[in-house]
């Protein structure tokens, strides 16, 4: 093992040698720190690992692994200060909402500090998202939820609609209905419940995930066609942006606006995760000109649309 790590150290320092001196550190690209780290990171040297993984987050402020393994060998280097690592998975997850394993390493992170709820949720986040582990973790955790008789976390279980439930997803449509059975028309649409027939979308200012509180009422409204008229429906919130900045950011952004309104329907109503399916689609669905501000600022939404086949 010793030896190991002795070659490592070998290797990088070559790599600095062969540079003339005091351009060395600049000819070392963010992927060739990131490789450092990772070797470091293998051989258990994790203070080194940090390092190394800062000097490629330096070249490269988007460089979404690099704060993920920054994050996980901050914490396997020294425990005594989580907060640094929350921080590298946060950004590591606004930068790549798909990175599974980032929304369980920052769970455990949450569950150290005994902050239960936020590791719940970053638990169920990475369950939803296939993760075995965090599956796993949750186990025990719905078990004293039973115990306590407060139910089952929607990650696991699936409710079935009763006939009552599915007269009121199919809408009044459906209490209108002949002796024949056969409906008068088309089941509303989700918006024909709400009393603002603009649509349920969300705008959002420039580089911003914040929900502005002129959206409150109407997040509110959708929240109790969910809970009261469509019990059983299942919605998808699609995020979007304009096309100013990088591809990849938007996409990160245009996740982050639709978890926002994820975040406020289940934290002020408790609508369940698994009745949303956030999408960030990012810049790749403009509803209006991306080249004048007023359709950049149309562009910039979450959309909140009806699964109608779930």
């Amino acid at each position: 093992m010793k030896k190991r790590c002795f070659c490592v150290v070998v290797a990088a320092a070559v790599l600095f040698l062969s540079c003339p001196i005091g351009l060395a550190k600049e000819k070392v690209t963010a992927q060739e720190w990131f490789q450092m780290g990772e070797e470091f990171e293998r051989q258990t040297i994790y203070g080194e690992a940090v390092k190394m993984y800062t000097e490629a987050i330096l070249l490269d402020r988007n460089f979404a692994e690099a704060y993920f393994n920054r994050g996980r060998a901050r914490m396997a280097s020294d425990k005594t200060n989580p907060v640094l690592a929350l921080r590298d998975f946060d950004r590591a997850i606004a930068l790549d909402p798909t990175n599974v394993d980032a929304y369980y390493q920052r769970g455990l992170v949450y569950a150290f500090i005994i902050n239960n709820a936020n590791a719940r949720d970053d638990m169920q986040t990475a369950a939803r998202l296939g993760h075995v582990e965090a599956q796993k973790w949750l186990i025990p955790y719905e078990e004293t939820r039973r115990g306590r008789g407060e139910g089952v976390s929607p990650v696991s279980v699936k409710t079935e609609a009763s006939p009552a439930r599915e007269v009121a997803q199919k809408g009044p449509a459906a209490e209108r209905s002949g002796k024949s059975g056969e409906k008068e028309g088309k089941p509303p649409n989700f918006g024909e419940y709400l009393s603002s027939k603009s649509g349920q979308v969300i705008h959002f200012d420039h580089n911003r995930s914040e929900i502005g509180p002129q959206y409150h009422a109407l997040l509110d409204e959708v929240a109790n066609v969910l809970k009261e008229k469509m019990p059983e429906a299942k919605v998808t919130l699609a995020g979007h942006t304009d096309s100013t900045g990088r591809e990849r950011y938007n996409t990160a952004l245009s996740v982050r606006r639709a978890q926002a309104v994820e975040f406020y329907l289940r934290d002020n109503h408790e609508i369940p995760p698994e009745r949303m399916t956030v999408q960030g689609r990012g810049q790749n669905a403009p509803i209006a000109s991306n080249e004048t501000e007023e359709g950049r600022a149309k562009n910039r939404r979450v959309e909140i649309i009806l699964d109608e086949n779930k």
